[in-house]
């Protein structure tokens, strides 16, 4: 950490202490993720072996390298590649910054994806949002951290190749068979994609189903190969993040 940076942390905590939202103490100040603490941002860490390459699911033997899910009903994408779980400091840091619009968030969420081995590709795009939402939230998530992923790479970014055209309910709720039918054909073409490689970003995946039909639509136009590249993975209760941690 810089002399500069020091200074400015510790002027923070002296003159603008904030209350970390997950550990609950004051006085931890760091600029660059506050109001999350630093102690609780460095608890954030990648997925290591066991993790499923389609759609990022944990917990898998180290030799397994699709789950169950994905072998009965194959996704669209090369690979999905998820930097950690949805849990603690990275979904409070995900929930600040596309519901409390703290957009400084972007820079370190977007460093973390860079810390992927991001595939080789000829554009990247976000998972789109509709008109109407982009309107009422006033940005895309998803776009951000493109932008971040596309700088570090020097991987063209495309803001609109690809469009929602119609909004969809909330997919909370929704099992994955529910979700792929509330989702189907949403998305379209806005753009030449034929032969393109395409990396797809968006901040949270959990069944993969918005995800699969992006993919789907841009496999359809001609796009050659789909990846996608995501921070979380959710993940069901039963799940140990302290057992597939990188150490």
């Amino acid at each position: 950490m810089g002399l500069g940076l020091k200074i400015a942390n510790a002027a923070a905590r002296l003159f603008y202490p904030s209350r970390c939202p997950i550990c609950s103490e004051t006085g931890k100040d760091d600029i660059s993720v506050t109001p999350i603490c630093r102690d609780c941002w460095d608890t954030i860490e990648r997925l290591k072996g066991g993790v499923c390459q389609l759609c990022s699911k944990p917990g898998l033997h180290p030799d397994v390298t699709i789950c169950g899910d994905c072998y009965a009903d194959r996704p669209r994408v090369s690979s999905l590649l998820a930097y950690s779980v949805y849990e603690g400091a990275l979904k409070e840091a995900i929930h600040l910054f596309k519901f409390s619009k703290i957009f400084r968030f972007s820079t370190p969420l977007g460093k973390l994806l860079c810390e992927l081995p991001i595939p080789e590709a000829d554009v990247i795009v976000p998972v789109p949002l509709t008109r109407k939402r982009l309107n009422h939230r006033g940005f895309n998530q998803s776009l951000l951290l493109a932008d971040k992923i596309s700088k570090h790479s020097g991987i063209k970014l495309s803001i609109d190749l690809l469009l929602k055209n119609r909004e969809t309910e909330s997919q909370t709720l929704l099992n994955r068979d529910n979700r792929k039918k509330a989702l189907r054909g949403v998305f379209h073409i806005n753009g030449n994609v034929k032969n393109k490689r395409i990396i797809l970003v968006d901040d949270v995946v959990t069944t993969g189903t918005t995800i699969n039909e992006c993919a789907k639509t841009l496999l359809k136009a001609g796009a050659s190969d789909v990846n996608a590249v995501v921070l979380a993975r959710t993940v069901d209760k039963s799940y140990n993040s302290n057992q597939h941690k990188i150490t």
